[in-house]
């Protein structure tokens, strides 16, 4: 055979076993992934065969009952705090009194049952004056609810200063009085009206007039009124109180004498039913 040929024939040889190597390679690989592959749905498949029927529906509803115990719980503290502080603290959890209509069938309490509203606090200096009537109010009437009902009481100056004087009242819109404010001299006497314009009965022992009084030097407050002298930084010299009572005609209260543990209203400056002397 010539040389030639037998060249050429060698070539093709070494070519087809190149082509060859070349596409065992490629097999190779794609075995390998194959495998691979084959080895990740076998384990995907044996997780999955490991877990229990109904386990995720198991998780679940353990999960709703965990949280609905959690929240009763809370539900169950949030109450017996309230109930505490109710127990504790029974005025903090009263939002307004009842109002009292005429001809109200309600219990009415004991007098020793109700606390004295004319008693001073442990802060407030004694009353120097003197007033009549010195301890209860009383706006009498068949019905409180169809005129103005109107009170006069007796205010004395027992001292040997000249004082000065002024009212407050626990509503404005129910109440009046005239003159509010004023100068009384030493053993001078004024006649004061307390008026009550009322849109219902009240309860009994809840409102009050609180009168003050403070000594004014005549030669430092010749030129002054009563309101200028009773300035924001004036302290009085003495507090009374006087409860205000709503009874029938007869004297018996009209509404229910209220509860000892009412909270004491706060009290305002009296308004005027005429100018202030």
């Amino acid at each position: 055979m010539p040389s030639t040929q037998v060249e050429n024939q060698r070539c093709r040889t070494t070519s087809s076993q190149t082509v060859g190597l070349q596409a065992s390679s490629r097999d190779g690989q794609e075995d390998r992934r194959t495998n691979d592959l084959h080895s990740r749905c076998s384990e995907t498949s044996l997780s999955s065969a490991d877990r229990r029927p109904g386990e995720d529906t198991a998780d679940i509803i353990f999960i709703f009952i965990t949280s609905h115990i959690a929240l009763k719980a809370v539900l169950l503290s949030t109450q017996s705090t309230v109930s505490q502080v109710r127990n504790d603290f029974p005025c903090a959890m009263t939002t307004s009194s009842p109002v009292v209509r005429q001809g109200s069938a309600s219990a009415m309490m004991s007098p020793s049952a109700v606390r004295d509203l004319t008693i001073n606090k442990p802060n407030e200096p004694p009353f120097q004056l003197k007033v009549e009537p010195s301890k209860i109010v009383s706006f009498r009437a068949k019905d409180l609810t169809q005129q103005t009902n109107i009170v006069k009481l007796e205010l004395t100056n027992t001292t040997q200063c000249r004082q000065v004087f002024k009212f407050k009242v626990t509503s404005n819109s129910m109440f009046r009085v005239s003159p509010p404010l004023g100068f009384l001299d030493a053993g001078a006497t004024l006649s004061v009206k307390l008026s009550a314009m009322c849109q219902f009965v009240p309860p009994n022992n809840r409102h009050f007039f609180t009168i003050l009084h403070v000594k004014s030097d005549p030669n430092v407050d010749k030129e002054k009124s009563a309101r200028q002298v009773w300035s924001p930084e004036v302290k009085p010299d003495g507090v009374c109180r006087l409860q205000a009572s709503f009874e029938k005609e007869d004297g018996t209260p009209h509404g229910p004498l209220g509860a000892a543990l009412t909270p004491m209203l706060p009290c305002s400056s009296a308004s005027t039913m005429g100018n202030p002397k």
